[in-house]
């Protein structure tokens, strides 16, 4: 679940919550998740008048076996699609209910994002308190100390929000850039996945 609250901070910025329900690691699939996150982006592109998000991801159900499919590539990818494609600004990153194994997860995310993004990560290991004391719990759902409902209301109100948007979806798969039309240096997949693209020629004794 990928669910952006509706009501904006004093700023025009916005929560984005973003949890794995299933506390079975099978039932999770990155590039369902990627692809969900992009739908949802697309649409805040087209309706929302926020300036910057605030990225509250949930832990709870990341085991060992979810952060195994997390693989270098995904994060990167990840960063790509948050920081280029869109123009929302990533305010702060904050990670709740985090594992023990929270130390080890951030070591690898720290060596693939950029400093701009990793600075901006704040781990909450005890409790919702230090939550609140960055995010208003007027801004929260109700299961992260908030005032808000409860996440599953906001998620089945997305859900329906982007199975109405069906045929525009389908659409927008059939347009894509002309790229010949791209003023300055053409993009370059090696530079910006950095692990895809970049082996170029392959010398075998």
């Amino acid at each position: 679940q990928f669910i952006p609250i509706p009501l904006l901070l004093d700023d025009f910025t916005q929560v984005i919550i973003d949890c794995h329900t299933s506390p079975v690691d099978q039932n999770y699939d990155p590039n369902q998740f990627m692809k969900t996150l992009i739908m949802i982006l697309e649409l805040l592109l087209r309706d929302s008048r926020a300036l910057g998000s605030h990225i509250v991801f949930d832990l709870k159900n990341y085991s060992l076996g979810v952060v195994k499919k997390l693989t270098p590539a995904f994060f990167k990818k990840l960063q790509v699609v948050i920081t280029k494609a869109y123009p929302s600004r990533i305010k702060s990153i904050h990670l709740v209910n985090a594992p023990a194994y929270v130390d080890n997860l951030l070591t690898l995310v720290i060596m693939i994002l950029n400093p701009k993004l990793t600075n901006r990560i704040i781990v909450h290991t005890h409790g919702l308190g230090s939550l609140h004391d960055h995010i208003h719990p007027k801004y929260l759902p109700l299961e992260y100390g908030g005032e808000l409902g409860p996440v599953q209301d906001m998620w089945d109100s997305w859900t329906k929000n982007l199975i109405s948007k069906r045929d525009w979806f389908l659409e927008q798969e059939n347009i894509s850039s002309d790229e010949k039309r791209r003023p300055g240096k053409p993009l370059d997949q090696s530079e910006l996945f950095g692990m895809e693209g970049s082996f170029k020629k392959l010398s075998v004794d």
